[in-house]
């Protein structure tokens, strides 16, 4: 049911998860995917991915609230609303910092540990005969070319796909389960311990920057 306002009329609530939010999201992830890639493995330089919360959300936060402004004025009452910007936020947030240094680089490269640095003199082999088959991939020339680089320069996906799929599940899950639990301590937090949560609140000020409200200082001119 909908709620109303005080004379009586009803009062539509903005849809933060629509299909242009999903779309716009994974073309933010994907750029933000070479970012990371060039300056964390590449560069070896910033580690974009791991601030609180990650920098290439927080710039696409930024150039959303910069352009947003423009795209309604062009596009009039079809612009984003401020509950998709904060879910292409969250969603990109959660993104990053999986694709990230200490994301998938990690779990990837722990997969392969065992097998990769296997030496007669430390007996990995005896451990891998307890690893599931989906664990990782065990073919030794797609184990080596993830540490060494792809001697072709082509992505055996076929080899990961499996462990891919694998892997993504529990993600998914485990960032569901963590979302429920935040979710069960929410009311304690903001109602009993009455926290402020400081780093968020520059993120609200960027969200509310895609909604001017008459009176109030442009975000950017803040």
């Amino acid at each position: 049911m909908r709620p109303e306002t005080a004379d009586g009329l009803v009062k539509e609530t903005a849809r933060g998860l629509t299909l242009r939010a999903v779309i716009i999201t994974a073309v933010l992830i994907f750029l933000a995917a070479k970012w990371v890639q060039t300056s964390e493995m590449v560069v070896a330089g910033c580690l974009v991915s791991e601030s609180v919360p990650a920098i290439p959300a927080v710039g696409a936060l930024m150039l959303l609230a910069a352009l947003i402004p423009l795209s309604r004025r062009l596009a009039g009452k079809r612009g984003l609303t401020r509950a998709e910007v904060m879910t292409i936020f969250a969603m990109m947030a959660v993104g990053v910092a999986i694709l990230g240094y200490g994301g998938l680089s990690y779990i990837l490269g722990n997969l392969l540990l065992l097998f990769y640095y296997d030496t007669p003199s430390n007996h990995y082999v005896e451990a891998q005969r307890y690893l599931p088959s989906w664990f990782q991939p065990r073919d030794q020339k797609v184990i080596y070319e993830f540490f060494e680089g792809s001697y072709t320069g082509v992505t055996p996906w076929k080899a990961w796909l499996p462990c891919l799929i694998v892997w993504g599940a529990f993600l998914l899950v485990l960032f569901f389960t963590m979302a429920c639990v935040v979710r069960v301590f929410y009311d304690h937090w903001t109602r009993q311990e009455r926290l402020t949560f400081p780093i968020v609140q520059m993120v609200m000020a960027l969200g509310d920057a895609t909604t001017p409200v008459s009176g109030q200082i442009p975000f950017f001119r803040n």
